[in-house]
């Protein structure tokens, strides 16, 4: 959930200010289109953004990792 929010929030919505600040859309349609982006993105992006957080997670915990066919008592 984390990377989707940083996705969305740093990667899209930023775009989506960035050209209502060069007036490209109009007010209503950018929030209509934030909204949309919103609702619709995290289901498409959610491996994505879950490939990420494992990649994270490990890279900070390595110890955490899987046996990878080892027996856990070794």
């Amino acid at each position: 959930m984390v990377w989707n929010y940083g996705l969305i929030a740093f990667g899209i919505l930023p775009v989506l200010l960035l050209c209502l600040s060069k007036e490209w859309l109009t007010i209503g349609s950018t929030v209509k289109i934030a909204i949309g982006i919103v609702l619709l993105l995290p289901p498409f992006i959610h491996a994505l953004a879950w490939r990420f957080w494992l990649g994270t997670y490990y890279g900070f915990l390595p110890d955490q990792l899987p046996s990878q066919g080892r027996r856990v008592d070794d």
